[in-house]
């Protein structure tokens, strides 16, 4: 009787081996395909079983991938199968901080569109809104601050967004948070 239990369970150990190791190459593969923004393989691989939500070495999604792309439909459709819009890697940044950082301005629409955490912050405790002024995206400045983002934020250093957008030497920037309340 213990052989037979034994046998049974060998063969579900095996069997749930290969479907992990399936599933982990699937996942692997959507990643693949949202970080060229491949709107086709990123379907496949969802149809396959891939895990919308799965996550590279560094903690980053399919979402987070898509966005280096700047597919819009690709980035679209996986917000529709449930991708998370607030993941965060193994750095902190989320989809949002990314974008921000980067410049991605209908990205971040997109984003916030979706219910992006607009005030979260990274390891460093920087939020968009912060990213965004010191690399000089104001368009992305002014949507955030519109959407809500805590103009009067600190990151971890104690450092706030005013003081950033004097050390960047941002005169355009520093004339938005001033109009959006903060002191100088």
């Amino acid at each position: 009787m213990n052989t037979k239990l034994f046998i049974v369970a060998l063969f579900t150990l095996l069997a749930f081996t290969f479907s992990n190791a399936q599933s982990q190459e699937q996942d692997k593969k959507l990643i693949e395909a949202a970080k060229i923004g491949d709107v086709g393989g990123v379907t496949t691989w969802i149809k396959e079983g891939a895990n919308v939500n799965a996550k590279d070495v560094f903690g980053n999604t399919a979402l987070l991938c898509a966005l280096q792309s700047g597919n819009i439909p690709c980035i679209d459709f996986l917000l529709t199968k449930g991708a998370d819009v607030n993941s965060i890697s193994v750095y902190g940044y989320t989809p949002l901080i990314y974008s921000a950082s980067n410049g991605y301005t209908n990205i971040v629409r997109v984003l916030i569109e979706n219910k992006a955490e607009i005030n979260a912050k990274d390891t460093y405790g920087m939020t968009s809104l912060m990213m965004a002024v010191y690399n000089g995206h104001i368009e992305i400045a002014r949507i955030l601050i519109k959407k809500g983002a805590d103009v009067n934020a600190k990151n971890n250093a104690g450092t706030s967004i005013m003081d950033i957008a004097k050390y960047k030497g941002q005169p355009e920037i520093i004339n938005v948070l001033k109009e959006a309340g903060v002191k100088d």
